[in-house]
């Protein structure tokens, strides 16, 4: 196989697992799961889960894809486990990444206090139609979830130290979850998501050391103004014969205020009650400062928005 053959198809992949799969799984959880727009954590970005941060520090590319998860009461109340998988081979492959899928969302400790579901989404591209297929998998007990991580490492080429660990660590497998640790964590993972949908790349440690640094950042972003409020964005232009395209990825400009995060949260509540009904809606925007470039922005009910334009 040739070095370029090689590019494209793990471009396709990368396509099919990155995008079509993640866009599938989001419309499956926000639409069937939860019934409700909720937020999103990369698993590999978590450190509250002692599986996940310790046990498989050296297994990133078999973690689980992301925690979807929703909030009430200012605790952690409903929690997603997702791993997605996709290709354009054929549905016998896909029905083999499902079962490796299955491993891999077996691993995350429960969390105390909340509703957890463990799904596994496969999405295979035959021909001009896009195949999905999900599998829920039952609470597991202690050991399951350990032969589940035993696996993931015997297939990674862990060495026999590693494995032996694994199968001791009933330190990780039995610590229970702090809910105010973890309620910290997810909302500022969350943050910091936002933050790099609107063009600010940001840390942890960033957030929690630095945000004046960063909103320093924010506050040289583009604005949109629309209906539904402010947006700080980031602006992609590609030049496309004398136009450009212009592409706009931002996020509700009062969602990005890291300098009154308790306020900052109950907006949002507020935000995600207004517009829940709706949860993606196009209203007409504009540049501030320039009314004679209509735009047509696409808005979520997390405060997102997608904007489009050929000028």
């Amino acid at each position: 196989m040739s070095e370029l053959t090689e590019q494209v198809r793990f471009h396709q992949r990368t396509l099919l697992s990155e995008h079509f799969g993640i866009a599938v799984a989001t419309d499956l959880v926000e639409h069937f799961i939860l019934g409700r727009p909720a937020r999103v954590v990369d698993a590999d970005a978590v450190t509250f889960d002692p599986v996940l941060a310790e046990a498989m520090r050296n297994l990133k590319a078999h973690k689980p894809d992301y925690f979807w998860y929703d909030t009430h009461a200012g605790r952690v109340s409903d929690v997603v486990v997702v791993e997605v998988k996709g290709n354009s081979s054929s549905r016998q492959t896909t029905v083999r990444q499902l079962a490796r899928g299955v491993q891999q969302v077996l691993v995350p400790v429960n969390v105390p206090g909340a509703t957890m579901r463990r799904i596994v989404i496969g999405a295979c591209l035959r021909g001009n139609a896009l195949e999905s297929f999900a599998v829920e998998v039952p609470d597991p007990d202690t050991r399951t979830r350990r032969v589940a991580l035993e696996s993931l490492a015997e297939d990674e080429g862990s060495s026999p130290e590693t494995l032996a660990d694994i199968g001791e660590a009933d330190d990780y497998f039995n610590t229970e979850i702090s809910q105010e640790r973890l309620t910290v964590e997810v909302e500022d993972l969350d943050q910091a998501r936002l933050l790099a949908f609107a063009g600010i790349p940001s840390t942890l440690a960033g957030i929690r050391v630095s945000p004046e640094k960063i909103m320093e950042a924010v506050s040289q972003l583009e604005v949109i103004d629309t209906a539904r409020g402010a947006f700080r964005c980031e602006t992609t232009r590609i030049p496309v014969g004398p136009r450009s395209l212009n592409l706009r990825t931002g996020v509700a400009e009062e969602f990005l205020d890291l300098l009154n995060r308790q306020a900052t949260s109950r907006r949002r509540e507020r935000y995600r009650a207004q517009y829940e009904t709706g949860i993606y809606t196009r209203v007409p925007g504009s540049p501030r400062g320039r009314r004679e470039e209509p735009l047509t922005v696409v808005t979520s009910a997390d405060g997102c928005m997608l904007s489009v334009s050929l000028v």
